[in-house]
């Protein structure tokens, strides 16, 4: 789970390209100050997925790209080449001239996006750009792709390459600062997550992550609306009244509708039985009235009748006494034709046998319209009696109906002022008392989640509980070991798990001055790296420090009683025998002895123009 930085490439055109080659395990380049050491440390951070590019230098002019070659090492992940030309790219057929561990990394240095290829410097133009970022392909190569460590208090996410960039390179404004070993406070709780992963093979996957800041802010900022919800229902409320006020007199509220209710249910139940009765008696009115008109209807054809046969009987007598009196009548000729009626005509008239003939006739007829008179007479008397009963009944129904609308309206009138308010304003008073019944229910509901929420913004989590000790141990040791290496006159290192830092002789690492605290800090980025690489554990695999002596150089005269000779040539003896595991790459001012710079074989800025290699840039 490791990868090694082969070599370094800083081009432009027309111009000759820088080159730095990292060949042994342990790299040295010094020289004075202002030859391009920073630079070579600043580019590589750069390519490595730093944000910022280097700063430009008088010697950088003309330069527009830098290349860092890398190498994957044990663990790593597969990386497929899933190219920008996939469609054309048979990958069953990669150069089997390219290494597939190597990969180089160009990026502009007037900044932008990294491009990544397959296979050594040389070959980065001709080959397909990898569909990867830096920060994809450093967690491949160390094979944490899959970690999840916390980035911050209560959140919780898959790893990202900064840290592990964090814990392999030692910048010169770093390593001599007094600040906490994590960097600046916003970047601590996941470079603290990543040394834990560093030292113990284990991630944050199985730690709770309980409640992000941003979640406690929210739970904070959800307290004080709660509270300001709280403010506007009281501001409803009536003064000085309590709650139990509010409950006794809904609840007289409700007996008084209840008894209302039943009230005008019983009314209600007496003015239908009324309104039934008024309907019967309305039904048996009107089929009295339509018998009346009936009756009386009869009667009056009844008389029209009568009258009919009285006049029929009138004629049947007038025309009795006609023939009596045309028999004495003389026969007289027609005034106008002067004629007679024929003696024969008149012989038929005037015969008795014929007389008597037509007075049994009329005597007949005048017999039957007598016997229908009478029967008449029978019918008319009994419609008219009739007529009598309907009219009286017809009186009765009227006034039994006027009677039962007089009931109705007392029932009704005798319900509208019984209560002393009506059914329409208790219910409104009844609403108006449960809601403000309900607002006392709220605000206690209120109060409730405000506490709670206040408890979670004012509360912390749990503390992250890592198994550090034993790792801990173990690096520390390996811290005094290089110390006293190194020639400084140490007795004790300890590494403070609630600080994820170490302390040297019972101190804080950050209360030395800043000469010592450099060396203190060295010894511990080698110490962990090497303590990773002996234990595969992920970590990059080289750590890249820039000026750990110059620091020691300029250091306080109080700050160790230990010569800056005698520490030089002990850092370089140390360094010139290690060998790793890993690779370390120092950037330094101070020249190292004779006898540890042949075994180095470093690589020299002289400054000096025909001398040696002036510096980075030819």
């Amino acid at each position: 789970m490791t990868f090694r930085i082969n070599r370094l490439h800083i081009s432009g055109p027309s111009k000759a390209t820088a080159v730095v080659e990292f060949s042994d395990a342990a790299a040295l380049v010094f020289g004075p100050s202002e030859t391009g050491k920073s630079y070579i440390y600043h580019c590589i951070a750069y390519c490595l997925g730093g944000d910022t590019p280097p700063d430009e230098i008088p010697e950088s002019k003309g330069y527009d790209s830098v290349h860092l070659e890398v190498r994957g090492g044990r663990d790593a992940e597969a990386i497929i080449d899933e190219s920008e030309r996939q469609a054309t790219l048979d990958l069953d057929e990669i150069d089997s001239a390219v290494d597939p561990s190597v990969f180089t990394i160009v990026r502009a240095l007037a900044g932008g996006a990294e491009a990544i290829y397959r296979g050594p410097i040389e070959r980065a133009g001709a080959m397909p750009k990898l569909k990867l970022d830096c920060n994809e392909l450093i967690k491949r190569l160390v094979g944490v792709g899959g970690s999840q460590v916390f980035r911050k208090a209560g959140v919780k996410a898959n790893i990202t390459s900064s840290p592990l960039r964090h814990w392999s390179l030692l910048a010169q404004t770093a390593i001599g600062a007094k600040d906490n070993i994590l960097g600046d406070s916003n970047s601590r709780t996941e470079r603290s997550a990543v040394l834990a992963l560093i030292m113990t093979g284990v991630d944050d996957t199985a730690i709770e992550a309980g409640l992000s800041t941003d979640q406690r802010k929210a739970a904070g900022g959800g307290a004080e609306a709660t509270r300001q919800m709280i403010r506007n229902l009281q501001a409803d409320l009536p003064d000085g009244v309590p709650q139990r006020e509010i409950e006794e007199a809904l609840a007289r509220v409700d007996a008084t509708l209840e008894a209302l209710s039943k009230q005008q249910k019983s009314r209600s139940q007496a003015v239908e039985h009324i309104r039934l009765e008024l309907a019967h008696s309305a039904r048996e009115l009107r089929a009295c009235e339509t018998e009346l008109a009936q009756s009386a209807g009869l009667v009056s054809r009844f008389k029209l009748l009568g009258s009919k046969y009285q006049s029929d009987l009138d004629r049947l007598v007038a025309l009795d006494e006609s023939n009596a009196v045309y028999t004495l009548l003389e026969d007289v000729p027609c005034p106008l034709c002067g004629t007679t009626l024929p003696s024969d005509a008149t012989i038929a008239l005037n015969s008795s046998e014929n007389l008597l003939l037509q007075r049994r006739a009329i005597s007949a007829e005048a017999d039957k319209i007598y016997r229908q008179q009478v029967g008449l007479a029978d019918s008319l008397e009994f419609e008219e009696s009739r007529r009598a009963d309907l009219a009286r009944k017809q009186t009765l129904l009227s006034a039994r109906l006027e009677e039962l609308s007089r009931q109705e309206d007392r029932m009704i009138d005798a319900g509208v002022g019984e209560f002393g308010h009506s059914a329409t304003d208790l219910a409104e008073h009844k609403t108006l008392l449960f809601t403000q019944l309900r607002a006392f229910k709220e605000i206690a509901r209120l109060t409730t989640e405000a506490v709670r929420l206040d408890s979670i913004s004012t509360g912390k989590n749990a503390r992250i509980e890592r198994h550090l000790t034993q790792d801990g141990n173990q690096i520390s040791k390996r811290v005094l070991d290089l110390l006293i290496a190194w020639g400084l006159e140490i007795t004790s290192v300890t590494f403070d798990a609630s600080a994820f830092d170490i302390r040297v002789d019972g101190r804080k690492r950050t209360s030395f001055g800043h000469g010592v605290r450099a060396l203190l800090l060295t010894a511990f980025y080698v110490a962990l790296l090497e303590h990773a690489e002996s234990l595969h554990r992920p970590h990059p695999g080289f750590v890249v420090i820039d000026s750990p002596l110059k620091n020691y150089a300029d250091k306080e005269p109080l700050d160790s009683k230990v010569p800056l000779s005698t520490v030089r040539a002990r850092f370089y003896e140390w360094l010139s025998s290690w060998n790793g595991p890993g690779q370390l790459i120092v950037l330094e001012n101070e020249r190292p002895p004779a006898r540890a710079g042949a075994g180095l074989r470093p690589i020299q800025f002289t400054k000096i123009e025909g001398i040696g290699r002036r510096g980075l840039f030819p």
